[in-house]
């Protein structure tokens, strides 16, 4: 049960196979129970969280099956409300980075609207203090902002914790590396959006405000590098379609047409 896990880690009392011969099993289970009678741990219908109670209990009487040794634990539909003021007093202490973990690192944009960040990928590829101060950064300047700067780091840190072993933490203090993971950044998003059939133009637009919005929050402050050449990689602003637009000779003297996100040389042609 994915929602268990949660709550021992949040509560920091882990629950291993030995724990389940353990008197320590019954204060797990004794709290859970407990939270599950008000919307504090989870935030579904009142039916939900009884079903979830039963299906605990379930699971625990088939345990002891292969567990003998496991103490006692209790059955019927009143635990809820019995251990809920167990509840309130372990909610005092849990731990606030591991809830950020589980439900998202939350942040307010323009309009004071509650949204999160997910950051658990990140958290788990490239730590905590990585993790904080990027999180940190982004809950600062959130509030001028639309939902543009919430998707798109979110997007970006999938990104990242994906490809982590090309782009560990210190990425963004070396201005050849920041400038690199953008470009593939970049690569990805557009052949993402060009997979789900979005508007090439629109996704332009989405791109270069956001590297407008990273440079002004992380890059001139200091935060991050300054990137090779002093800016990160944009989007060309509109796509024109035409054989003979957007045609221009690149730093080698070679003809290059801009098309989409990339300069494609006019001497090539599909074999």
């Amino acid at each position: 049960m994915k929602l268990l896990e949660c709550f021992c880690d949040i509560t920091n009392q882990p629950l291993s196979f030995l724990k389940l011969s353990s008197s320590e099993l019954t204060h797990i289970v004794a709290g859970f129970q407990g939270a599950l009678f008000e919307q504090d741990l989870v935030g579904t219908s009142d039916v939900t969280r009884a079903k979830i109670s039963v299906y605990l209990q379930d699971i625990l009487l088939e345990a002891r099956n292969y567990v003998p040794s496991m103490p006692p634990t209790e059955c019927g539909s009143g635990l809820r409300k019995k251990y809920n003021t167990k509840w309130k007093k372990i909610l005092l202490g849990v731990d606030q980075r591991k809830v950020n973990y589980w439900t998202g690192w939350p942040v307010e944009n323009r309009k004071g609207t509650k949204l999160y960040y997910h950051f658990a990928n990140i958290h788990n590829s490239h730590g905590h203090d990585f993790t904080s101060g990027l999180y940190e950064q982004l809950r600062l300047h959130i509030s001028g902002y639309g939902t543009t700067q919430l998707t798109m780091p979110n997007k970006m840190a999938g990104f990242l914790s994906r490809n982590s072993d090309s782009w560990p933490e210190y990425t963004f203090n070396d201005s050849t590396m920041i400038y690199n993971f953008f470009w593939d950044f970049r690569e990805s998003f557009f052949m993402s959006g060009e997979a789900q059939g979005l508007d090439i133009d629109a996704q332009m637009k989405t791109w270069n405000k956001y590297i407008g919005f990273v440079e002004k929050i992380f890059i001139l402050p200091g935060v991050w590098a300054e990137p090779l050449g002093g800016k990160l990689p944009l989007a060309p602003a509109k796509r024109i379609d035409g054989q003979s637009t957007n045609v221009r000779k690149n730093d080698d003297g070679a003809e290059v047409k801009v098309k989409l996100v990339m300069e494609v040389p006019l001497h090539l042609t599909d074999v």
